[in-house]
């Protein structure tokens, strides 16, 4: 009898200890389960930040005594000089916006990823870039701008939403009212620039035409958005970038993103 009670008793201990062991664990597990929320969270706020307004970058050259610069570059990512480009920002620890055409996109997920990490605005600019196409009609555009969201959202994860696009050749010279209209209406903002390097104007300029255009262009102004291309075919383009920054520190520019205006 008393061996029968011994038994019945080490029982009841080992469901006793099993059911605090189990409550333990379910503890734990809504732990983990509430901190991966909070991350996750943390991320969709994070991408809530990235939305500008299109009044603000109506207003980005109004003059405060502030200069600042805003470095773009257009039709990346490329193997070559994308790459290079972003060693020369993190060297000089400094942030820019690639407006990126979605089928180089799918093509150099790497890149996008590496641009992402490093801190930089990843803007749109459409998937094809095929001017026939897009500039058809306001809806043939929108549905490039969508698309080439989409391969963003595919290498980010759908929680990165910055708006800002860029139209192909400049939303300036052109017809295109209609197609901002629809634009803004899809919950996107645009901007243009107000100087360059002139990579994009004439083939094979040197280092030295590219640092001179821009400083032509840019001359006595305090805001700067400069336009720069970084397609596997614009060469000079990243030795240029090394004298153009040079050459906005020495003259007391401070360099930001369309995500930071306030």
């Amino acid at each position: 009898m008393r061996i029968i009670k011994v038994v019945v008793i080490i029982f009841l201990l080992l469901v006793i200890s099993a059911c605090q062991d189990k409550k333990i664990d379910n503890e734990q597990t809504e732990e983990i389960e509430i901190d991966i929320n909070e991350d996750n969270q943390d991320i969709v706020e994070d991408s809530k930040n990235l939305i500008v307004s299109q009044e603000k970058l109506d207003t980005i050259y109004k003059k405060d005594g502030q200069k600042i610069a805003y470095l773009t570059f257009d039709d990346g990512p490329s193997i070559n000089i994308t790459t290079e480009i972003l060693d020369i920002l993190k060297e000089n620890e400094i942030k820019a916006t690639f407006f990126v055409v979605g089928e180089n996109a799918q093509k150099n997920s790497d890149i996008i990823k590496r641009m992402y990490e490093e801190g930089h605005d990843i803007g749109n600019h459409t998937y094809s870039h095929n001017f026939r196409d897009i500039y058809k009609n306001p809806q043939n555009f929108i549905s490039s701008i969508k698309k080439c969201d989409e391969i963003i959202k595919s290498i980010l994860g759908e929680t990165y939403d910055f708006n800002v696009i860029r139209f192909p050749g400049g939303s300036s010279g052109k017809d295109l009212k209609d197609f901002k209209i629809e634009l803004n209406n899809s919950g996107y903002s645009y901007v243009d620039w107000n100087c360059l390097n002139g990579d994009s104007e004439r083939e094979n300029e040197t280092v030295e035409q590219l640092v001179e255009r821009f400083k032509e262009t840019s001359k006595g102004k305090e805001k700067l958005v400069i336009l720069m291309h970084d397609n596997s075919s614009k060469i000079n383009t990243p030795e240029s970038l090394k004298k153009i920054i040079k050459y906005l520190k020495e003259s007391g520019y401070t360099f930001e993103l369309f995500s930071q205006i306030d």
